[in-house]
């Protein structure tokens, strides 16, 4: 199931893309809604790395260590 993310993401900015240059969505809008699309899909590209190597909280030892007073 690792492709539905990456299949829907691509769908939804081919489809805005089109849009776009088809004149059915402004320049207004389209920088807004790639900027989310890529935004996302980086966030569930980290996710991924993050769960495949067995990361918790961000950090290799699973503790919040980057947060000043964390414990």
């Amino acid at each position: 199931m690792k492709w539905v993310r990456p299949t829907i993401s691509l769908i939804a900015v081919l489809g805005i893309t089109v849009g776009f240059f088809m004149g059915m969505v402004t320049a207004e809008a389209y920088v807004p809604l790639m900027a989310v699309a890529v935004t996302w899909w980086f966030k569930s590209r980290d996710e991924a790395k993050r769960v495949e190597n067995g990361v918790q909280d961000g950090t290799s030892n699973g503790t919040n260590s980057r947060i000043p007073g964390s414990r």
